[in-house]
């Protein structure tokens, strides 16, 4: 099997991984009181599926920043490898937060609301705020230096990795960028990651038909 059909089944991942981007980012904004404080929000019966959802998003997206990287990994050079290495291991942290928010926030819901005051103990803590922070650095500024390499490269759709430049910060900006924003940038960059996905999947069935060397 060679390289490119590896990168179609990739591609694949990659497509699902956006797809499930943009629903987490608009159906909280239809399912959960956002406008309520966040422990209405976790004790919502809708949100340990959606961040269940979100959850497989975060385990794809390493894989998928895998596949993309290796669509383009001469093309786009240092800066590439420098935007892969911080998007990967931000996507790394996203998925250790999400499997948090996902799994264990409902039990603190339930059972320990003081946690999930923003007030509280947990928020007040600093290895808590400061792997959100490392988290939101890496995710961000990968996947901006990431796009920026893969604009540069030119193997990939360009208007896709336009929409990763823009979506991703807007998405991961957290508490500093209101709700509606951060939905339409993870509807922008999970657009982005379908349309590179779509391109490396068809490369590879492409190269799927070619006989091996």
């Amino acid at each position: 099997m060679t390289i490119k059909v590896l990168g179609g089944w990739g591609g694949m991942l990659t497509v699902v991984a956006g797809a499930l981007l943009v629903l987490f980012g608009v159906l909280p904004s239809l399912l959960l009181p956002t406008s309520e404080p966040l422990m209405q929000w976790v004790a919502d019966p809708d949100w340990a599926w959606l961040n269940g959802l979100a959850l497989i998003m975060t385990l794809l997206t390493p894989l998928a920043l895998v596949s993309l990287y290796f669509e383009q990994v001469e093309e786009s050079a240092k800066l590439g490898f420098i935007g892969f290495v911080m998007a990967f291991f931000g996507s790394v942290l996203f998925a250790c937060v999400q499997y948090d928010e996902a799994v264990l926030w409902p039990i603190f819901a339930a059972h320990a609301p003081g946690l999930l005051d923003p007030t509280g103990p947990m928020f007040g803590n600093s290895a808590f705020s400061m792997t959100y922070l490392l988290m939101g650095i890496l995710y961000i500024m990968g996947f901006v230096l990431f796009g920026i390499a893969s604009l540069k490269a030119g193997v990939l759709p360009r208007v896709a990795a336009i929409l990763l430049i823009v979506g991703v910060p807007l998405f991961a900006g957290g508490m500093f960028v209101p709700y509606i924003l951060r939905a339409l940038g993870a509807g922008a960059a999970g657009l982005g990651l379908i349309w590179m996905g779509v391109h490396a999947s068809n490369r590879g069935r492409q190269a799927s038909y070619q006989p091996f060397a």
